[in-house]
């Protein structure tokens, strides 16, 4: 148990950078997940030297390589989701280098991170849960959602199906999906 709590505290330490709030559960199911190939390809923020490249991978799935300027590297795998009229992307880290530690390796654990989309052939905009508003709105109802507090961060724990009413009901809300990072195609 000590493990565990020690592996999330260390994700979530990661996760703060970016600001995410991050999901033990995946958001997509068969049933809302789509795929369309004008995501494929390397964008970028304007005047940044790190990119995100997405490739197909397996049906309904991508293949994104994160690249940083001094050439290393993370892998993600990406579901598109359509929840009513709204896409979302669940992103999950599948390809790392902690130092070449197998060690360090144990530590890791697989969470997902709920990205609001919206994109055009030359643009796209990820929005991103704010962990304040989370907070927020469980300070409200502390019940509304399952999920724990770890070092004054929120981590969702509902299951799938209860993630995906939870996203669909508030995808429209403006301070929930505030954070946003707009990447251009190269």
């Amino acid at each position: 148990m000590k493990n565990i709590i020690l592996a999330l505290i260390l994700i979530l330490l990661t996760v703060i950078t970016w600001g995410c709030v991050p999901t033990l559960h995946c958001l997509y199911s068969n049933e809302v997940t789509v795929y369309d190939p004008n995501l494929l390809g390397t964008w970028a923020e304007p005047n940044s030297f790190e990119t995100w490249t997405l490739a197909k991978s397996d049906p309904n799935c991508y293949a994104i390589t994160y690249s940083e300027k001094d050439g290393k590297t993370a892998k993600f795998i990406g579901h598109l989701v359509k929840l009513d009229k709204q896409l979302f992307m669940d992103i999950e880290l599948v390809g790392y280098d902690v130092a070449d530690s197998d060690m360090a390796k144990l530590f890791l654990m697989p969470i997902h991170h709920i990205i609001r989309i919206e994109y055009s052939d030359s643009k796209i905009v990820f929005r991103q849960m704010n962990n304040d508003q989370i907070k927020a709105m469980l300070s409200k109802n502390p019940g509304f959602i399952k999920h724990e507090i770890i070092n004054d961060n929120v981590l969702i724990t509902a299951s799938t199906l209860e993630l995906q009413k939870f996203v669909a009901s508030n995808a429209d809300d403006t301070a929930l999906f505030k954070d946003s990072v707009i990447f251009v195609k190269q």
